[in-house]
């Protein structure tokens, strides 16, 4: 089993933010953003978490 490790996180490029911003205003789901990113369903949600509340 693989548990969570900071140390394994791949930061977010300004590109893949900007991205992500664009395909969600665009009505895409998370998981079609999460594929366009090559990221875990989870790392969006939790990025986009974080974007929101900034």
């Amino acid at each position: 089993m693989l548990t969570s490790s900071s140390k394994r996180a791949k930061p977010y490029s300004t590109g893949e933010i900007q991205l992500l911003k664009e395909m969600k205003q665009e009505g895409a789901t998370i998981q079609e953003i999460a594929d366009a990113l090559q990221r875990s369903y989870w790392s969006v949600v939790y990025k986009w978490r974080e974007i929101k509340d900034k």
